[in-house]
């Protein structure tokens, strides 16, 4: 693993806070393709060395059947030196936030994949005091964390933020001290500081968000932001001929079906079948060549998801011809 200490650095920016009661509380890192952050320092390393840090979610890829969000990390110096890229591919499992690969380019076929996935971010609780920790060679050394805050406000160049959670990361290397951290995580943005000291490079350093962007989804021409909760609507029109729409929400990606059954049990049709991103969503069913009758639309939404249980709900709907 080349260039780990700069590595290391960057990848603490990829912390996806997600509370406990995770489809009713607010994100702290959407997880939503298409967003990007980007930061801005004018020290690293104790002297004055401006330079950007951006973080985007280009897409996702499926490895043996597990989606994987790609986090594509770019570190750039005013001064025209080569930028720094790196990948990593993580997902929002039952247990929390887990690390699955790290790459130097964002092609999954050529990352390193750790044997069991790390768990950057457990989802046990998120209150001051907290405090968890793991060992990672690939990543460099041992890590850990401590909640200091969940109220903190801060002001950084993009805005003013209050209700934020601050971490104390304190990263060593075979017991030796490599460098301490100060993450502040705005609710519905994500990060938008890291501040710190770094022993190795003798200095201290500040990254602030100037810009960002969290992709909203368009619902009948209005936009809305991402839901927090998974919810199955009732289909309109109701009773219909021989159209209907069903929409249904996803507060986080995953493995979706949407099948529709007769008053039996039978399948009759399958809507969705596969990974979907989060958002608002909707399918229409055409129902030109089935019969007039009760029909029931299910949702279903396994825990590989990322929920910690299975999420399923059911509608009725009337086709009269």
């Amino acid at each position: 693993m080349k260039n780990t200490p700069t590595i290391l650095a960057s990848l603490l920016c990829i912390v996806f806070l997600q509370p406990t009661t995770a489809q009713t509380d607010i994100d702290f890192f959407p997880l939503h393709v298409g967003s990007y952050w980007i930061h801005r320092t004018d020290t690293l390393g104790g002297i004055y060395d401006p330079g950007t840090y951006r973080i985007d979610i280009p897409g996702v890829d499926t490895v043996d059947g597990v989606p994987l969000y790609q986090f594509l990390e770019t570190t750039s110096a005013d001064d025209g030196s080569p930028a720094w890229r790196w990948c990593s591919w993580i997902r929002l499992a039952p247990e929390g936030v887990t690390i699955h690969a790290l790459g130097d380019t964002a092609l999954v076929d050529s990352a390193d994949f750790f044997d069991t996935p790390l768990l950057w971010w457990p989802t046990d609780t998120i209150e001051p005091g907290h405090t968890w920790q793991f060992s990672s060679y690939e990543m460099g050394g041992h890590f850990s964390f401590l909640i200091e805050d969940t109220a903190a406000s801060i002001t950084v160049p993009v805005g003013t933020f209050d209700n934020c959670i601050r971490i104390k990361l304190v990263q060593t290397i075979d017991d030796v001290m490599f460098q301490t951290s100060w993450y502040t995580y705005a609710p519905g943005v994500g990060q938008v500081s890291n501040i710190g000291t770094n022993t190795w490079m003798g200095g201290s350093f500040r990254f602030e968000l100037t810009e960002y962007y969290i992709p909203t989804v368009s619902v009948n021409g209005r936009e809305h932001e991402m839901p927090v909760r998974f919810h199955l609507l009732q289909n309109y029109p109701n009773p219909f001929n021989p159209v209907s729409t069903i929409r249904y929400d996803l507060p986080t990606g995953g493995a979706v079906s949407l099948i529709v059954y007769d008053i039996l049990g039978r399948e009759v049709v399958r809507l969705v079948d596969g990974y979907m991103e989060p958002g608002h969503h909707q399918v229409q069913w055409n129902a030109r060549a089935i019969p007039s009758g009760i029909y029931i639309a299910r949702l279903l939404v396994p825990p590989t998801a990322g929920v910690t249980q299975e999420y399923a709900r059911s509608i009725r709907m009337l086709l009269l011809k």
